[in-house]
């Protein structure tokens, strides 16, 4: 498995992450604990998209795609594999937001974070937005076998529900923004899209990297 973990591995992509967990609840104006978790469930997605997008092309960037299919391996076990492992970062680099957000509040006195959201309920609805994002990214990229067509399309989704944040529906990916009385119901309703997008991916892991351009092929009468 440590093989598997080699191509994930990317210190600019992490340190970029890192950098912008920091600069949220730092450069955002968030007086209360609702203002912080809206501000990274806003944001917090664009981490999602940049780990979550190529989980399953990392072989395309050496160009390796092709050997990988058909050497004697499961994709299905590294690709849940390494998703497991982009989670926990998505989950710690939630956590050093949460910390970056807690030191603001220790030298600003005029921040107030009494309130009733727990670092549980924070974590719940920040996430469920990251991952949800970065599922879809990861989903197009899958079958398109195109990184940049998952972030032009999720970027495209982000916009639209960024510019509707208010209103109540299912695909909305943030929670708190669009149902602040029930958003932990809501963020059980992202990650169950979540989990159906990774099994879309999952099936999709195991075809020719070419299978859609072969199907697409194939219907125009090339084949």
């Amino acid at each position: 498995m440590r093989i598997s973990l080699k191509p994930l591995c990317s210190l600019f992509k992490w340190l970029c992450c890192a950098l912008l967990a920091m600069v949220l609840p730092i450069a955002m104006y968030a007086p209360t604990y609702y203002d912080f978790t809206n501000i990274l469930s806003l944001y917090m997605p664009f981490v999602g998209i940049v780990l979550l997008s190529d989980l399953a092309l990392l072989e395309k960037a050496s160009n390796t795609e092709e050997i990988a299919f058909i050497s004697n391996r499961n994709p299905i076990r590294i690709y849940l594999f390494r998703l497991l492992f982009t989670i926990g970062l998505i989950l710690v680099f939630t956590l050093l937001a949460y910390g970056a957000y807690k030191i603001r509040h220790y030298f600003s006195e005029s921040v107030n974070i009494d309130e009733a959201l727990t670092i549980i309920d924070i974590l719940i609805v920040s996430c469920a937005s990251t991952v949800f994002m970065g599922g879809v990214a990861m989903t197009f990229s899958t079958i398109l076998n195109n990184i940049y067509i998952g972030y032009g399309i999720s970027l495209i989704y982000w916009l639209f529900w960024n510019v509707n944040a208010t209103l109540s529906s299912p695909f909305n990916p943030f929670s708190l923004i669009a149902n602040p009385a029930s958003f932990k119901e809501h963020a059980l309703t992202l990650y169950a899209f979540f989990a159906l997008l990774i099994m879309a991916n999952c099936y999709f892991v195991t075809k020719s990297p070419f299978f859609i351009s072969d199907k697409v092929r194939k219907h125009l009468g090339f084949q």
